[in-house]
């Protein structure tokens, strides 16, 4: 609960520190509590609208993949009984 943000990145996720550091300001400009970046086409999902596709800045959607999400302190606490249950 120190942080603001946490991201939960898969391990074979390839993703630089500029896009990670502009990912979290984003989070925090926009006050978001679930998030994740857009895909590029090397990425494997079956939802489309997860994959970037030459759109840029913030797009609001309902989902996100298990890949990569950031949770927001506030999200993390609130769902943190639940990962216990989750496989």
């Amino acid at each position: 609960t120190r942080y603001d943000y946490v991201l939960l990145l898969d391990d074979d996720i390839l993703v630089s520190m500029d896009s990670l550091d502009s990912l979290f300001q984003v989070c925090a400009e926009n006050r978001l509590d679930l998030a994740q970046m857009a895909l590029s086409d090397q990425s494997h999902c079956v939802w489309d609208a997860l994959f970037a596709r030459g759109r840029k800045g913030l797009r609001r959607l309902n989902c996100v993949e298990i890949m990569m999400p950031v949770l927001s302190r506030h999200a993390l606490v609130s769902c943190g009984p639940a990962f216990g249950e989750s496989v």
